[in-house]
């Protein structure tokens, strides 16, 4: 495998240039993202246990026992150094597509996938015309199918129009200088067969072009590569898929699926916060790892490091440190919650901690000692002012062709490496990036809810949507009012948010607590956690505050009234046909729609007319706005 120097972020190996990935370098060269089997080698490399994250919940919910960032230089006043030498850690990438050619000559070249350095073109007519022979660039066209593999595009096949050749002359590849394959064709020297690009893309009758159209009456099937595990019988699964083409530099190549997860402080009754705080920096991670599960042990292990940084578990006895490992291994039942795969049970812990302030380096929840206006307060139960919080993003999968976030986690972790591990076995792992952020929490008024969801205008109105549901491998989200409700509001105010808080809307997210019955929850947490290159500036937080918000929110609900797409827009999901499934009423991109890597739930379930009412129908609204 290879490594390129590259100006990637670290956070960006997460998504979205995961494991699997496709991008393309400053010189032109296109690589995929190699598996997690080689990220951290062993020739004196970044070890592990230097990119360690703690998040003792996301790690449980994933079925793995660490969480490693990629590996990365570390700084130490100005100098670059690793145990005291200069540092070279690399995230390996393969060459993909394996195919080439030459843009003067148009002859075509196929390499290994760790090929390294410059190809030049082998034909002779260069050196006879006195030019040194040119470099050769990969084609831009692969092949993928459903299932997630990837391949090269069966340039032979497609030529020759069958699946069994036997001729092997050169290939030559003539693009057309536009994004149109029609105009682009393929040709062999040796018996003239050629072809245009016509169609690749494209599927009839649920069945793609290119598996049932490459020879007539005859199918082709996807070869079930998955090159970015590199090129042994291993990488290979058997699959009976069709094929489809794609650019390689299509949108549609790559889905990472990604879970966050809220920093929520492990301590138990007994245990202190600070304890734990301390034995989860850096430097204390290879007490986890070596100890693998035995408190004794890591705790012996952590006084002796200890006595060589700043000495702090001098203030706390042998019998403290060791039931502060049994919280960090989940010996005593803290962790149990994270197997349970419900969405509900794993916002509940983050939901009960919004209501309360909290202080902590991780977390920080805090309540306006000035009162809000009474046009917004008598909306929310209480607003929280988060100035600190830490999110941690994991990623477990990925898939192409089509987003399918029902892929279960376990299909989703063989797509990442060869050999993955078994579920909470020892060595398990996951890529994951942690970042500091800020937020505004708000509560809506169950009262107000209750009174709102149970009038028949407003139950009439949700039983329009036709898809009631949507689920992933963590995430089971049920239809309601509230929901629709509260996901509206949340993408109206971030539209809103956007125009004075410094930040764009992708750099905005939201986290919904949302559920119906006895322990029902009508949370929201607009939040922001961008801390590489737009940081966290406290924007967010100061336009929380009492004299900011009440403006924000009147004006997000007056241009909430009018859409610039109306009529069309207000009247969506009016006329239903059989078959239409509907999942959004009155909202498009021109009001309630965001960037869908700030929304957890794609987009879906969004009804503007549940916030401010219809024109002729204003009984619908849970805000009233004064005009």
């Amino acid at each position: 495998m290879s490594n390129f120097n590259n100006q990637l972020r670290r956070e960006q190996l997460i998504t979205p240039f995961g494991v699997g990935a496709m991008t393309v370098l400053p010189d032109g060269m296109s690589i995929i993202m190699a598996g997690t089997d080689h990220w951290f080698g062993n020739d004196g490399g970044v070890l592990k246990s230097e990119c360690e994250i703690d998040d003792w919940r996301l790690s449980g919910r994933l079925g793995v026992k660490h969480l490693y960032s990629p590996p990365t230089v570390k700084s130490n006043d100005g100098q670059m150094f690793v145990r005291g030498r200069l540092p070279d850690p690399k995230v390996p990438v393969l060459r993909f597509p394996t195919w080439y050619f030459c843009k003067y000559c148009s002859r075509m070249e196929k390499k290994e996938l760790d090929f390294f350095g410059p190809l030049r073109c082998p034909n002779t007519s260069h050196l006879e015309k006195g030019m040194r022979p040119p470099v050769m660039f990969q084609v831009p066209y692969v092949v993928m199918c459903k299932s997630g593999h990837l391949d090269d595009f069966p340039w032979r096949e497609w030529a020759h129009r069958s699946a069994s050749i036997t001729c092997m002359g050169v290939l030559r590849f003539a693009p057309s200088g536009n994004s149109n394959p029609q105009g682009t064709r393929v040709y062999c020297d040796s018996c003239k067969a050629s072809r245009n690009l016509e169609f690749i893309t494209s599927e009839r009758n649920g069945r793609t072009y290119l598996s049932t159209a490459l020879e007539k009456g005859e199918e082709f099937l996807c070869s079930g590569r998955r090159p970015w595990l590199g090129d042994s019988s291993d990488a290979k699964e058997t699959c009976a898929n069709d094929i489809r083409g794609s650019f390689r530099g299509s949108s549609n190549l790559y889905f990472s699926l990604v879970e966050t997860s809220l920093y929520v402080p492990q301590s138990s009754s007994n245990v202190p916060e600070e304890l734990l705080e301390l034995l989860s920096r850096t430097y204390m991670n290879a007490c986890k790892i070596l100890a693998n599960g035995d408190s004794v042990m890591a705790s012996s292990m952590a006084r002796q490091i200890d006595l060589q940084n700043n000495g702090g578990l001098k203030s706390y006895t042998d019998e403290e440190v060791i039931a502060a490992y049994d919280d960090i291994f989940g010996l005593n039942g803290a962790t149990d919650f994270a197997r349970d795969q419900s969405r509900e049970s794993y916002l509940r812990m983050e939901y009960e901690l919004f209501q309360s302030t909290f202080e902590n380096d991780r977390l920080r929840i805090q309540e306006s000692s000035t009162p809000y206006s009474e046009t917004v307060s008598r909306y929310f139960d209480s607003i929280k002012l988060v100035p600190v919080l830490v999110e941690t993003s994991a990623l477990w999968g990925f898939t192409r062709y089509e987003s399918n976030p029902s892929l279960s986690f376990e299909d989703g972790r063989k797509m990442l490496a060869l050999n993955p591990s078994s579920s909470f076995a020892p060595d398990s792992w996951l890529p994951a990036k942690q970042t500091k952020g800020e937020g505004i929490y708000l509560q809506f008024s169950d009262a107000l809810l209750k009174k709102w969801e149970s009038r028949q205008s407003v139950i009439s109105r949700v039983s329009k949507f036709t898809n009631t549901e949507f689920s992933d491998s963590f995430r089971s989200v049920q239809l309601s009012p509230r929901y629709a409700m509260i996901h509206t509001f949340s993408h109206l105010l971030i539209k809103q948010l956007v125009f004075y808080c410094g930040y764009s809307q992708a750099s905005l997210k939201e986290r919904l607590y949302v559920s119906d019955g006895d322990q029902s929850m009508s949370g929201l947490l607009i939040y922001t956690a961008s801390g590489d290159s737009e940081g966290t500036l406290g924007g967010l937080v100061r336009m929380g505050k009492p004299g900011f918000l009440e403006q924000i929110i009147e004006q997000a609900l007056r241009e909430a009234e009018w859409c610039s797409n109306d009529p069309v827009c207000s009247e969506s999901g009016e006329v239903q046909e059989d078959g239409d499934v509907i999942n959004r009423l009155s909202a498009c991109y021109a009001c309630g729609l965001i960037p869908e890597t700030a929304c957890e739930s794609f987009n879906l379930f969004l009804d503007r007319s549940l916030i401010v009412g219809e024109l002729l129908a204003q009984d619908l609204s849970f805000f009233q706005i004064s005009r």
